[in-house]
């Protein structure tokens, strides 16, 4: 029988994520997760490890006020920001080819992340006012997530990914909310419907893998071409 054997939140988009013992949701995904996202300020697209290796290393934390502290290997200091409010200024934002307002976190927060990434950046969040349906189905809607609001990998599929490699890859790579074991390799990508934490979920199907598998999390170096060339051939 299929169980859940770790819960992963990515409290700022793109950044390092943390083990929890709890998940709780709310109409956006898993609370918590990926509710923030850093921004070129020139051009409003969102920051990623695609462009920028270096998020890797931000690790991230949620503070007892609500609000969150991103901590550099680069700097002593830490950076604290205080939970989204309405006071804050609000900035128009695309995310792939959808559009939502987000609340722009303030000058301390643009200078700290402008000087880790080497460019004039944003750190924006969400607010009760946040907007962004799916594709496909208005009715549902996501945080700063690529596309839906939770991701969902059995060890299984890992194991047998690694089985392919000449160097084997950690489930880092890949992101999830939900990791899975007890099942065979690639169940979850054949699961409608799923019962988990007591909630019931509708599947949108397998997700499409990216450059970021390529990078090491750890280190936010790009490794060679696996496991995407692996991945490819099957």
């Amino acid at each position: 029988m299929p169980r859940i054997q770790s819960l992963h939140v990515y409290p700022v988009k793109s950044c390092r994520g943390s083990a929890i013992e709890r998940m709780e949701f709310d109409s956006f995904g898993p609370i918590g997760d990926r509710r923030w996202m850093v921004i070129n300020e020139s051009s409003h697209e969102f920051l990623s490890q695609r462009s920028h290796l270096e998020l890797a290393l931000l690790r991230v934390r949620h503070d007892s006020s609500g609000g969150i502290e991103l901590r550099s290997p680069r700097f002593e200091t830490v950076l604290s920001v205080k939970p989204t409010s309405e006071d804050l200024d609000p900035v128009e934002v695309g995310i792939w080819n959808t559009q939502a307002t987000a609340c722009d976190a303030g000058e301390e927060a643009a200078g700290w992340l402008s000087d880790f990434v080497g460019i004039r950046a944003l750190l924006l969040g969400m607010n009760c006012q946040f907007r962004r349906p799916l594709n496909g189905n208005p009715k549902d809607e996501t945080g700063f997530a690529d596309g839906y609001p939770l991701l969902a990998i059995s060890q299984a599929a890992l194991e047998d990914l690694n089985q392919r490699l000449e160097f084997p890859v950690g489930m880092k790579r890949f992101r999830p909310n939900i990791l899975i074991e007890d099942c065979q390799p690639y169940d979850e990508d054949k699961w409608i419907r799923i019962n988990l934490l007591n909630t019931i979920f509708r599947s949108a199907g397998p997700c499409p893998r990216c450059i970021m598998t390529t990078i090491d999390p750890e280190l936010g170096v790009r490794t060679g071409k696996e496991p995407m060339a692996t991945l490819s051939e099957y």
